[in-house]
């Protein structure tokens, strides 16, 4: 066995087929593997947001990649209907041929929601709540009563809605706030306070948040107010239900509200 493993014969078989092997594998990650499954070769997503989906699936098809249309968004008012809001990977990826892009497609017509209970909340509360359900905010009256800054009616093309009542989202609804009774009351500061201390330190007064506006580039301190309008100076009165706009550093948070219109 030695002589024999010492031997040319062996040495010649072994060294046939260590090339043999070798070939093999250059053969199959340099040849085979790299046309499997197209190593190298890229195309690039076109931009198919905002463009009607037929439109989007030409243009995907052309650029050699396939689709999915299963996806729905909800309607949005922004996007024509059945036209593209989002898609992924986003435009200018480069992908493989073929590669899958998913399409978010736009409703043609708005789902139904329920109306919120809004009644006897603040108009910052009842803007926040319908912002949750995508109800928008218009017109709003502001008259007297006994207490201040509560949504005492609402209304959606001169019908009175009540809690429950099927609405669809995006619509514009107006608002019948109570101010209070008409009597000035004393104004105070809320600068360099946070955004939510100070608005209940004004709806305690019986003001009325008509606006929250974000300064990222401000240089306060992120959630603090730097400014509020109209400006305050010691010894001011206003009338209980005055709107009161606020200045805030930092970013928009998601739900913030609207303002008064």
């Amino acid at each position: 066995m030695l002589r024999y493993l010492l031997s040319r014969e062996f040495w010649k078989l072994t060294a046939l087929f260590g090339g043999g092997t070798l070939i093999v594998l250059i053969l199959f990650f340099y040849v085979f593997l790299p046309s499997y499954t197209r190593q190298g070769e890229q195309v690039e997503v076109p931009d198919v947001t905002n463009k009607d989906h037929e439109e989007a699936i030409h243009l995907l098809e052309s650029a050699g990649l396939s689709y999915n249309l299963d996806t729905l968004y909800d309607y949005n008012p922004d996007f024509s209907a059945l036209a593209v809001t989002k898609q992924e990977p986003p435009a200018m990826s480069k992908v493989k041929p073929g590669r899958k892009v998913y399409l978010y497609i736009n409703r043609d017509t708005p789902s139904k929601v329920s109306f919120p209970d809004i009644l006897n909340k603040s108009l910052f509360e009842a803007r926040a709540e319908l912002d949750k359900w995508g109800i928008r905010v218009g017109k709003v009256q502001f008259v007297e009563g006994d207490f201040a800054n509560l949504v005492e009616k609402a209304y959606f093309k001169n019908k009175v809605l009540r809690a429950g009542d099927p609405i669809e989202k995006f619509s514009t609804i107006q608002l019948v706030v109570s101010k209070g009774p008409g009597e000035n009351v004393e104004y105070i500061s809320v600068e360099n306070m946070l955004a939510g201390d100070a608005v209940n330190a004004l709806q305690m007064q019986g003001f009325v948040i008509g606006q929250i506006k974000y300064d990222p580039n401000s240089k306060a301190e992120a959630g603090m107010v730097f400014r509020q309008d109209p400006r305050y100076h010691e010894g001011d009165s206003l009338a209980r239900g005055r709107s009161i706009t606020l200045f805030v550093a930092g970013e928009e948070p998601e739900e913030a509200s609207e303002g008064v219109e």
